[in-house]
């Protein structure tokens, strides 16, 4: 005996909505590893806010925090959480098509741009060179390392955007399932989002520092110290917001986990 279309329908619904509960709690769990992740990125560049004291092993530890970090990000996106939302977008196109094509556009430019230019920094900063001639044209290291700095800040901002389109899918998901909560902590990932355009910048204040103590400490000191304090700042508001995003991804979990439990009993209509 076959069901009729109208009974499959709830089932077909029911199931989609679940794996994509599934896919969003493995996203959680990593999302909450990278918010560590961001945390130990943090502290590793406060070491190198003394601009007069900079070592090439502090800048690579915090280069390759970082690097750890975004690579994380993108394996989460495309591996867990894009699918995750494209499940709801198969379910309700009208609703999660949104997020899904902001979530693509945010990922797909920002984290891999990040990485990119995270890479190219991390190779210039261990290969000791003072320039490249393209096309008959000196460029000087200083150059490539701005232009570096700048996409990494681009990056940042554009993968912020993926994080606002969490935001929206959290909302549209408390909408369409009855499940405030969603929508309240969906505010809060998006200031989890924040931490990559913070450390961006960071980076562009520790660079421009330190090569205002190299060229002349004393002349440039008032500058220096200000640029140290800007980036302290700036990165121990990125490690409270670390922390947040912990307590952030741990809730995504849970309330996931909730969703799909009374979404399989049958207390939650999908």
């Amino acid at each position: 005996m076959t069901l009729s279309p109208v009974a499959q329908e709830p089932q077909l619904s029911s199931g989609v909505v679940i794996e994509g509960l599934e896919k969003l709690k493995v996203a959680a769990l990593l999302q909450l590893f990278i918010a560590m992740l961001v945390g130990v990125s943090a502290l590793l560049l406060l070491a190198l806010t003394p601009f007069l004291t900079i070592r090439a092993g502090e800048s690579l530890a915090g280069l390759a925090s970082l690097i750890v970090t975004v690579a994380f990000t993108v394996v989460t996106a495309y591996g867990y959480l894009l699918p995750s939302v494209n499940r709801f977008a198969r379910w309700k196109p009208k609703d999660f098509l949104a997020p899904l094509i902001l979530m693509r556009s945010g990922y797909t430019g920002g984290a891999l741009i990040m990485l990119g230019a995270l890479l190219a920094l991390t190779w210039l900063v261990r290969e000791v060179v003072s320039g490249f001639i393209v096309a008959g044209v000196e460029i000087r290291i200083e150059e490539v390392i701005y232009i570096c700095l700048i996409l990494l800040l681009v990056g940042g901002v554009m993968l912020f955007m993926g994080y606002t389109g969490i935001l929206v899918h959290l909302h549209k998901l408390s909408e369409a399932l009855n499940f405030p909560k969603f929508s309240r902590t969906g505010a809060f990932v998006v200031i989890f989002g924040t931490t990559f355009i913070l450390l961006s910048t960071a980076l562009l204040i520790i660079h421009s520092g330190s090569r205002a103590a190299s060229v002349n400490p004393y002349e440039y000191y008032n500058i220096i110290s200000i640029a140290a304090n800007a980036t302290t700042a700036l990165l121990i508001i990125t490690l409270l917001i670390s922390l947040l995003g912990i307590v952030i991804w741990a809730q995504v979990y849970s309330e996931a986990s909730l969703i799909e439990r009374r979404v399989e009993a049958g207390i939650i209509q999908a």
